[in-house]
Parts: C-alpha cells; structure tokens; sequence
C-alpha cells in the first residue's frame, strides 16, 4: 500500500503509456506454453508475459529488468498492462499473460469459481516507516469525514465492489467501531476518484497512487490507513499463474522465481534506484517529482498467515461466498 506523490490530471497518461509498454530486448521463444528457460548464459531468452497495472508498486520489477537479473535467469519480460488483478485473470487464463501481481480476493474468487489458478509467490507488504501512503481512505475537509467509522451512511468510492477494497474498507469501519454494513460503495475507475472526490461526487475514497497524490495536494486528507486498521498490512499483493502453464514449463516457472526473488530484493534494497526507474514506465513522473516517493515492502516471500487473513475477512464480508482452501490455490 505505498508509493507517494503524484502528478494531477496525468494519471491517465500513466495507463495509456504502461499499456503499450514493449518487450524486453532478447529472443522470443513463446508465450503461455513456451519452452523451458535456457540455461543462464547461453545467451537465448524466453520471454514471459507479465500482466501488472498502473502503478509505482513495479518499479522493482522494470529496475531489476533494466539490470539483466532477469536475462541473467534466462527471461525477458513482456508488458501487459490491465486495470488489476480482475482485469488479468481471464488473460491469465486464456495464456495470452503468464505471470501476473495482483490482489489476493480476485485470486480466491477466480479459484471458487472453478479456475485453476496458482499463486506462486508473495510480492508486497506494508512498509510501516512510511505514513504516507497508498491503500488509504481520503475525505475532503468539507465533508465532516475525520475516521472511519464516520463513513457510516456515506457514499464511499472503490474500484471494485465485493473485492479487495470492499473487504479493507469494511473491515477499517468495523475494528474503529462503525456499521459496516450501512456503508453506501460507488464503483468508480481509480483514476475518476480524485475529481469525483474533489467535486462532491463522493464523499470518501479508497484511493491509491498514482491517484493519492494529487488529492492530497488539492485538500484531502487521509482518514484511515486502511489497510493497516483492516489487519492486512502483511501482504498487500500476490504473484499468480495458471495451473496449466505451471505444469508445462516447470523449469521456467523456478527460473521466473528466483528472478522474481532477485528482483524484488534488489529493488527493496535499492530504493533512490526505484525512484530513477518510475518515469521509466509511468512518463506522467518527471524524475524531480518521482524523487519524493515512497515504497512498500518488496518480497518474494509469501505470508500465509497474512494470505489467510485474506481468506477470512472476504468470507466475512462477502467477497468469497465459501472459505477459501489455500492449499489447493498455492502452488509449492
């Protein structure tokens, strides 16, 4: 739930720019059934499909890409760029994107309905030195709105109704004592929440970054850190693939994991690095105005502790309609 300080009225140019993102540089062996990763050195790359979104959170993924620790495993990368996790299911699905980050709850949902869908690794938590941060309820001073529970009867803006951001909201209301269940959800598009806010449309938003920034900039004001009052800071997104293209390309899958390890270390560890590579894939960010961001938590490593109180709090609230088997979702 982090990233920090946005550029007002370019969002949208993030999303056009990121959805017509290239391919790595390197020989194309295929996509959903291709061939095993060749072996590190040889020089020849397979090229993976990467479905992700709109939003500074991959800066260690296009930094670790920058710096060949993904040719080095064999891999080049290619862009798809959707909405969320939602969004890139069905091109999961469908092999048209190999591996893609998103929510857990849209992973769960897609499992009980009958996909067979992995999760393969972790990728982001709450970086709890950074107070400013994405995943948050914004209000506008106008509205009255000053914590959580004050969102009771109001109308609250999210991406997605009965998905992740219901589940955090609900659960934010809740453990600060409101009745959650008199919350009034608009569905709106991330990038339509900070004029809708602004104007009156809405009382409150679940926003994040891009999208954070420039609400801050105009008045709003963080009411809750959601994410955190919701219990859910210790795994914020999830790395996920097809059952079907798991099982046909076992050595580029553990080719694509230790990458993704290496990747995402490198970029927790190397910060004013990611900040540099932000305006790389989201052109809306000069390099002045990336300078003042703040990340997440990267890794690899995946909390189940954390994965299931995903799975508690979507039962509970409605996203999931059963409790999710982690088990059979989470590939070992």
């Amino acid at each position: 739930m982090h990233h920090s300080i946005r550029i007002a009225g370019l969002a949208a140019a993030a999303i056009i720019a990121l959805g017509l993102s290239g391919c790595a540089a390197g020989s194309v062996s295929g996509g959903g059934d291709g061939p095993a990763a060749a072996t590190p050195g040889s020089g020849t790359l397979t090229t993976i499909t990467l479905g992700e979104f709109p939003a500074t959170t991959f800066a260690p993924v296009h930094l670790g890409d920058t710096k060949g620790i993904f040719a080095k495993h064999g891999i080049a990368l290619k862009y798809q760029s959707g909405a969320g996790a939602a969004a890139l299911l069905p091109g999961v699905m469908n092999g048209s994107i190999d591996v893609a980050v998103g929510n857990p709850v849209s992973v769960m949902q897609a499992a009980a309905k009958g996909l067979d869908v992995k999760i393969i690794a972790g990728y982001n938590r709450d970086n709890p030195a950074v107070k400013d941060e994405t995943g948050v309820i914004v209000a506008m001073p106008s509205s009255g709105i000053t914590r959580a529970r004050d969102l009771v009867g109001k109308k609250v803006a999210i991406n997605t109704l009965k998905n992740s951001t219901e589940v955090v909201v609900r659960a934010a209301v809740h453990a600060d004592g409101g009745d959650d269940t008199k919350l009034v959800f608009t569905e709106l598009p991330f990038p339509d929440m900070p004029a809708q806010l602004q104007g009156g449309g809405v009382d409150a938003a679940f926003m994040v970054q891009p999208f954070l920034g420039p609400t801050l900039a105009h008045g709003g004001t963080i009411i809750s850190d959601a994410q955190v009052a919701a219990g859910l800071q210790n795994l914020i997104q999830v790395t996920f693939t097809s059952a079907n293209w798991a099982k046909k390309n076992p050595e580029l899958l553990s080719a694509f994991r230790e990458a993704w390890t290496e990747a995402l270390d490198y970029g927790q560890a190397h910060p004013e690095e990611l900040r540099t590579t932000v305006p790389t894939f989201l052109p809306s960010y000069t390099q002045a105005q990336a300078a003042g961001l703040q990340f997440e938590t990267f890794s690899a490593n995946l909390d189940r502790k954390g994965l299931q109180v995903w799975a508690d709090l979507a039962y509970k609230y409605g996203a999931l309609t059963k409790a999710s088997e982690l088990d059979t979702i989470v590939l070992q």
